[in-house]
């Protein structure tokens, strides 16, 4: 102790959240990807149809599965779905 600090007292505590954490870990792959895609990708045709075939897939998958979890959740009708929750 030097004097300035009072007895008991500890320095605060300087973590992130899960939630901040998260969003650090997505921009950077984020950043990583559109770097690699207009460095590397763009003189590869074929390879950005590929990526934007499975970007397509993947959403499509994600609303069909949204879609088939509200419908068993509710009864079978979708009307009262609910998107991010």
């Amino acid at each position: 102790m030097d004097g300035t600090e009072a007895p008991g007292s500890s320095p605060p505590q300087k973590y992130l959240s899960v939630r901040q954490a998260a969003f650090i870990g997505v921009g950077a792959a984020a950043v990583v990807l559109v770097t690699f895609v207009f460095t590397t990708l763009i003189h590869e045709p074929a390879s950005i149809v590929t990526l934007l075939a499975v970007l397509a897939i993947s959403i499509g998958l994600d609303l069909w599965w949204k879609r088939a979890r509200g419908r068993r959740a509710s009864g079978g009708t979708t009307s009262d779905v609910q998107v991010g929750h």
